[in-house]
């Protein structure tokens, strides 16, 4: 065996000793993304359009002792709208980048909205952090438009809600006149991230089909590192039908916090309840007096997160927060994000 031959078996030895006793951790594409040690799996569960001050009294109750649980582990966190519309499509792309919904492009529900840029959601961030098979990335929604990720499209804007089911296919130089009263779109918000992402469903409907979903993917990849959206239309969706004080407003809570326990569960009876952390949040708030959200800014974050400190914060603030917690320098993600880490 020659002298050089002998420095290259002694280099590899060294190097598997290293990487055993894990003094070698190798990072994403970025170079970035690590496993921080105290937790693998971040779930970001969305409950849309609750009122933070119903949200208050129903946990002071008793009413929703899963939440309450998740609190005292961690924090409750009252964030505020700052930027934006306090809408759907605007709420969640702001949650979900970290950047106003000026930046992205997401304006409104309806009328003005555009597929938020490439790599700039926390799938993407984290899909580059860490490569393709060193994290997966799941979403899943309870609403179809406005977590939608179709491409261009046209729609009936001052028909009936219904009238979205009628969109149609955009083809190239079709255009039609303004009188007509439909919009054509460029692609929904979620557009450009859906290829990079492991799963994507939206349109799962009422919480029942999207904690169904939910559990399932828990459960498949419940080896791996992964971070999760899971959406619950509730109790927007009772809220615009019989209003935001109503009974069946105030049950629709409820039900969120049953399904928020049976994902506990399922991360307990797999052993990984410990390496999970658990956002809570909303995309806005609701009008108690009334079937609709014009200008609703209070908005929370729960988490069973120790690190995170702070007990104010803005809407934008989750993504840095995801980010970071995965072990991302977040100051040198460009453009330079708008939210900011709350465990800071």
């Amino acid at each position: 065996m020659t002298i050089g031959s002998r420095n290259i078996k002694r280099t590899a030895v060294l190097l598997a000793v290293l990487l055993i006793s894990g003094k070698f951790a190798f990072a994403g594409v970025q170079g970035q993304g690590r496993n921080t040690g105290d937790f693998t799996n971040i779930i970001l569960v969305g409950w849309d359009g609750t009122n933070r001050d119903i949200l208050t009294d129903f946990l002071r109750a008793g009413k929703l002792p899963n939440l309450k649980e998740i609190m005292r582990a961690g924090a409750m966190v009252n964030t505020e709208i700052t930027t934006g519309r306090t809408e759907t499509k605007p709420g969640w792309a702001e949650i979900l980048t970290g950047y106003s919904s000026k930046t992205v492009g997401v304006l409104a529900n309806r009328i003005n909205y555009k597929p938020i840029p490439a790599g700039y959601t926390v799938f993407e961030r984290l899909e580059d952090a860490f490569g393709d098979r060193g994290i997966i990335t799941i979403f899943l929604a309870g609403k179809r438009q406005n977590l939608g990720a179709r491409g261009r499209h046209r729609v009936w804007v001052t028909g009936p809600r219904k009238g979205w089911d009628r969109e149609e296919v955009w083809a190239k130089g079709d255009f039609l006149p303004a009188e007509e009263m439909i919009l054509s779109f460029e692609g929904e918000p979620y557009y450009t991230a859906k290829p990079r992402l492991d799963v994507y469903q939206n349109g799962l409907g009422n919480g029942e089909a999207v904690v169904k979903n939910t559990l399932k993917y828990i459960k498949k990849y419940a080896k791996s590192r992964f971070f999760m959206f899971t959406h619950f239309e509730e109790p927007d969706e009772q809220g615009h039908v019989f209003g935001g004080y109503s009974a069946e407003y105030g049950q629709a809570l409820i039900k969120d916090d049953i399904w928020l326990g049976r994902i506990i569960a399922a991360l307990k009876k797999l052993g990984i309840y410990e390496k999970t952390l658990i956002y809570v949040v909303t995309d806005h708030g609701f009008d108690i007096k009334g079937a609709k959200h014009r200008y609703e800014p209070h908005t929370f974050l729960i988490t069973n997160d120790p690190k995170v400190k702070r007990n104010t914060g803005d809407r934008k603030d989750l993504a840095p927060t995801v980010l970071s917690r995965f072990g991302l320098d977040i100051d040198k993600i460009a453009p330079s994000l708008e939210g900011a880490d709350l465990t800071r």
